[in-house]
């Protein structure tokens, strides 16, 4: 019973994760129980709904989020971790005075125990080291600013990059907000369109004539509602979507690279190799992929 709560409140977190990266199309099944958890169920449903119509009605569908990672700051460490450097941001984050910080140790700025026991003689004995945690930082006003951290060890040096890393959720770069709004008609089909392409990633893409029977309009508006709203033509983001997802998969799984190709809608490895080569600039066995 336990185990299945779990289960469910995990879901409950996914629907949650899926309406802050844009999915508003996403709904979960009730599970019939009348709990507390499947009332959650339908209130996030219910507000799902309520947010993707809001957009819509504005006449402007509302696209998947990026999610993207942006190093806020950086600093150099001895190797007995004390500071040597840092950008030159940091003070005014951290609310530090710069001509204090050089020399103190790394631990000052931290809040206590946050920094794992002989972290500093580990880091000194590895000359390959490199480790990400998650460390809270002690403003220099009081405050605390939590941020997940990378520390590396220099090559050839002795010392330590520590950097913090943020993630934050971006509008595709084809997509803008500010584009001329049109009737709420126009807008509603081609968030259909958009949700019925990520959703279906993984087969092949019908003809726009299919697709504009589909969606009860003819290809023309189609195609150029959905040209108006993404700035980029159907199959082109279908093609652009279809190679994220199977990078993505590439850096945070350990699935083989034959099987991403054919999860993400490639049913011809060759094919996958010459695209994803001429996206990304490098072939699909080169991407660091997780130990």
């Amino acid at each position: 019973m336990e185990s299945e709560s779990h289960d469910r409140i995990k879901s409950l977190l996914g629907m949650l994760f899926e309406m802050a990266t844009g999915n508003l199309s996403f709904r979960m099944e009730p599970d019939g129980k009348s709990d507390e958890l499947d009332e959650l169920a339908s209130l996030l449903n219910g507000l799902a709904g309520q947010l993707r119509r809001a957009a819509l009605l504005d006449g402007l569908p509302f696209p998947r989020l990026e999610i993207k990672s942006e190093v806020k700051f950086t600093l150099i460490l001895e190797n007995d971790f004390r500071i040597r450097g840092f950008t030159t941001n940091l003070p005014h984050i951290l609310e530090y005075d710069a001509e204090l910080l050089p020399a103190r140790r790394f631990e000052d700025i931290l809040q206590i125990g946050c920094l794992p026991d002989r972290l500093a003689q580990t880091a000194a004995q590895d000359i390959n080291f490199h480790q990400s945690l998650d460390l809270a930082f002690k403003g220099g006003s009081g405050f605390v600013f939590p941020s997940r951290c990378t520390l590396s060890r220099l090559i050839f040096s002795d010392r330590m990059v520590v950097s913090a890393v943020s993630v934050g959720l971006h509008y595709p770069k084809e997509f803008s907000p500010l584009h001329h709004l049109r009737d709420q008609d126009d807008a509603e089909r081609s968030q259909r369109l958009y949700d019925y392409i990520l959703n279906h990633l993984e087969e092949p893409l019908p003809t726009t004539k299919e697709l504009s029977k589909l969606f009860g309009t003819n290809e023309f508006k189609l195609k150029d509602g959905f040209r108006h709203f993404f700035k980029t033509s159907i199959y082109h983001l279908y093609h652009e979507e279809r190679l994220k997802k199977a990078h993505r998969l590439l850096l945070e799984t350990d699935m083989p690279i034959k099987e991403i190709a054919f999860t993400s809608g490639f049913n011809d490895y060759n094919n996958f190799y010459k695209a994803f080569k001429k996206r990304f600039g490098y072939a699909p066995r080169n991407v660091l992929r997780r130990p």
